[in-house]
């Protein structure tokens, strides 16, 4: 079972703040009593989080955040959610790396860091960041051309429960934290370095499963 907490924002390119019937304050006020129901306050807590923290990133195209489930993998029970980020960056200035640095930065480690406690259904959280990028030679260009976001990039982060806490108590860094972690961007796992923690980029490990 799905519940999702689900905003559509103004294009960039129409400007019209056409509200998703999704998105109407009934509709959030079912999805997260939903994902109560099935996971718990500390899962709506984090879809919250999250979804506010895409807001906050300032994303032309819609912002999606969801809970999808819980499912077992690699020996283990995760909390399966997805983020829509609706952020579209541009390849004349962000590669790979800095991407997913920015996605990092801006959504998820705020959201961990603002969690309060952490108590779910499964040992650990699976959270998959969705966001574009494509060449633009300013934002007025991106906004005239929004309807073409470019290429599609999808980045999942496996985090355990355990490791949550730790950081949550100043026991591990995000760097300590994205070590521990299973990382990949495209199906391919990686490793990714924070800015500040070592001169190094991202790195290719072999294929996630």
């Amino acid at each position: 079972m799905c519940a999702a907490l689900v905003v559509t924002l103004a294009s960039m390119a129409s400007g019209q703040g056409k509200e998703s019937p999704r998105s109407s304050p009934e509709a959030l006020a079912q999805g997260l009593k939903e994902v109560r129901e099935l996971y718990g306050d500390d899962a709506v807590a984090l879809q919250t989080l999250l979804f506010v923290n895409a807001l906050k990133a300032d994303p032309p195209l819609a912002v999606e955040v969801g809970v999808d489930g819980v499912e077992e993998l690699r020996g283990r029970t995760w909390l399966l959610l997805h983020v829509h980020t609706g952020l579209v960056f541009n390849t004349k200035a962000q590669d790979e790396a800095s991407r997913l640095r920015a996605v990092w930065s801006r959504i998820v480690a705020p959201s961990l860091l603002a969690l309060k406690s952490l108590r779910l259904p499964a040992e650990g959280v699976a959270i998959t960041l969705v966001y574009s990028h494509r060449a633009y030679a300013s934002s007025e260009e991106l906004r005239e051309t929004i309807e073409n976001p470019g290429v599609q990039e999808s980045a999942i982060v496996n985090l355990t429960g355990r490791d949550i806490l730790a950081l949550m108590a100043g026991e591990l860094s995000e760097q300590d934290l994205l070590d521990r972690s299973n990382l990949s961007v495209n199906g391919s796992a990686c490793r990714l370095i924070l800015e500040g923690a070592a001169p190094r980029p991202l790195i290719r490990r072999t294929p996630a499963p």
